[in-house]
């Protein structure tokens, strides 16, 4: 559905704040490969170059970021 979150409480329905996401996500992931754990906002940026780099639309990826111009996500993350 396009209108769910991606990433809820383990009792379903509820936002997963960024606190939560990180200790209970992330960090156990980076833990596991034995890495420093990425930001979420790491996670946005990579989200963003790859789909720059394989032609994503660029308004539709403006509206999705947020961003006030479709220029300033090719000059961010291209």
């Amino acid at each position: 559905m396009p209108n769910e979150h991606v990433f809820v409480g383990t009792r379903g329905g509820v936002v997963l704040r960024n606190r939560v996401f990180r200790r209970g996500w992330v960090d156990a992931a980076a833990v596991k490969i034995g890495e420093p754990g990425p930001t979420p906002h790491d996670l946005r940026r990579t989200c963003a170059s790859l789909a720059v780099s394989a032609g994503a639309n660029v308004k539709a990826l403006q509206r999705m970021l947020g961003h006030a111009s479709a220029k300033e996500n090719l000059d961010t993350y291209e």
